[in-house]
Parts: structure tokens; C-alpha cells; sequence
């Protein structure tokens, strides 16, 4: 089977950029070992953007790294869920597609996140406002 030169270029580039994303964890996962200078969240949210999403969802389960903290996640996603849109729009014949893994993969993040939770006594109560959580009277 003879590839378009188009597509073989493209391909090629994808695989590049996948690599390169996964480096990118690695390298991160890394340095917060390590302490040092780290990779910003907007630069690996980025990779997401130029099709690099598959390798930072797998380096992301692979090294532990990002799992947890999810304002990372939510941007991730998000990230992710562009990219599949515009993919989506390229091609009609792939259209249902990109857009069922688009809903599989907003589906399975909503499900990790879980039910909110709310702490406090009869005076106080937390109120989970994403990563910071602040006092407040009911």
C-alpha cells in the first residue's frame, strides 16, 4: 500500500510530537523528584493542543505524574477535548468518531472526579473552591 506523501509527513510529525510529549513528563516527573526548574503546566497542556495527547495521558498513568492534582486535569481535558473537536471538524466521515471518544473521555474524567465534599462543624463549614479551600459561615 503507497502512502501520500502528505500523510506520511503527518504521521511522521505525530509520532515526533508524541515522543517529544512524553519527554516532556518525564523530564517534569523529574524534577519535582529532583527539585528543580520544572516544565510549566501550560506547556504540557500545549502538547495536548498539538496533538500530543495520547503519549501525556499514558505518561501521565506511566510515571504518577499530574494524576493528582486536578486543576491540571480539568486543563488537560480541556486541551484534549479541543484538539478532538478540530480533528473532528476535518473530516466528515470521521466526525461520530471523535466525537464519541470526545464523550468517553469527558465521561471517564467527570467519573474520577467524584461527588464534592463538605466538612465542618455546626459553626463553620469548608467549602472545596478547586484547590484552595476557605472558611466560611453557613
Amino acid at each position: 500500500m503507497v502512502m501520500a506523501p502528505f500523510a506520511a509527513v503527518f504521521i511522521a510529525l505525530l509520532v515526533v510530537i508524541n515522543i517529544g510529549t512524553a519527554g516532556m513528563f518525564w523530564y517534569d516527573k523529574h524534577q519535582a523528584m529532583a527539585g528543580g526548574w520544572r516544565v510549566s503546566e501550560e506547556a504540557l497542556c500545549l502538547t495536548a493542543l498539538a496533538c500530543g495527547w495520547p503519549a501525556g495521558l499514558m505518561s501521565m498513568r506511566l510515571f504518577r505524574h499530574k494524576s493528582a492534582k486536578r486543576s491540571f486535569q480539568h486543563k488537560y481535558s480541556a486541551a484534549v477535548f479541543c484538539n478532538l473537536l478540530f480533528l473532528g471538524s476535518l473530516r466528515r466521515d470521521m466526525r461520530s468518531a471523535v466525537f464519541r471518544l470526545a464523550r468517553f473521555l469527558l465521561r471517564s474524567s467527570a467519573a474520577r472526579r467524584g461527588p464534592r465534599r463538605r466538612r465542618g462543624g455546626a459553626r463553620q463549614q469548608w467549602i472545596d473552591l478547586g484547590e484552595t479551600q476557605y472558611r466560611g459561615r453557613p
